[in-house]
């Protein structure tokens, strides 16, 4: 693996003389000389036999689908069984390329696939040796220990040739986290909704309550107020009425005599 500084991917040159993997596939002929090029998945290869590149394009299970030349043009499509069994047609269908079913290394000589722990043969859908993972008894599949991916290759895949059973049921309690996860988002915004909802709704409620009682408040203190002013009145015109009648001039007048003549006794018990 060579790796150059500064730059955003990988290289990888593979060499057949003497490699386990020989880097081009054409039936019966393992070339030399391919460099690979990386990013997140395998991107291009560049033919240095001939000087050509060629950048790879992939179907929606991870599969090789196109090899693109320099200006962007279709070289070779494959297609593939959903075992991955796969049929070359275009303009270069005799392209040497190893990476095929699910962008694995398809052995030139013999069409198997290599798995690392195990030699995968797409013809058969069957592993060539067994899987040192027992199987479970509660999932019967899996006790044949050559199938390929518990045989639903559409749903499932097996790149280690090991313990599909695992991942599946891996995958299985990642997808139920992931659902868990969601609902419990759903759950919190759902209730931070219904909360400001109700919050708003308060908000509203005591504002309205607040103006009505201001009203009110404002309407007793007019009348309160027309209230004094009546009493005020009524009790101006009743003095008023008290202080012009006969009897109380009568009396007023009886009260003055008393007082003058307190007054002059006073003065005689003085002297």
């Amino acid at each position: 693996m060579e790796y150059t500084p500064g730059a955003s991917r990988n290289t990888d040159s593979l060499t057949g003389a003497g490699g386990l993997r020989p880097s081009r596939y054409t039936p019966g002929l393992q070339a030399l000389g391919s460099t690979y090029e990386y990013g997140v998945e395998r991107l291009s290869y560049y033919d240095e036999e001939e000087g050509d590149c060629y950048a790879y394009a992939y179907d929606g299970r991870g599969s090789v689908a196109n090899l693109t030349g320099e200006t962007g043009e279709s070289v070779v499509s494959y297609t593939y069984d959903i075992y991955g069994s796969v049929e070359e047609s275009g303009v270069q269908a005799d392209l040497p390329n190893p990476y095929l079913y699910r962008g694995e290394y398809t052995d030139a000589l013999t069409g198997n696939q290599y798995l690392r722990a195990r030699y995968y043969r797409p013809s058969t859908g069957s592993f060539l040796t067994r899987d040192t993972y027992p199987g479970d008894q509660t999932e019967p599949v899996s006790l044949n220990r050559y199938t390929y991916a518990g045989n639903d290759p559409v749903n499932l895949e097996d790149p280690s040739g090991h313990g599909w059973l695992k991942k599946k049921v891996q995958q299985a309690k990642q997808a139920v986290k992931k659902t868990v996860s969601k609902a419990k988002k759903a759950v919190k915004s759902a209730a931070k909704k219904v909360e400001k909802a109700v919050k708003k709704t308060a908000s509203k409620v005591v504002k309205k309550a607040k103006t009505v009682v201001k009203k009110a408040v404002k309407k007793a203190k007019t009348v309160v107020k027309k209230a004094k002013k009546t009493v005020k009145k009524v009790v101006r015109k009743a003095a008023k009425k008290v202080k012009s009648s006969k009897l109380y001039k009568k009396a007023k007048k009886t009260a003055s005599k008393i007082k003058k003549k307190v007054c002059t006794t006073a003065k005689r018990i003085q002297k």
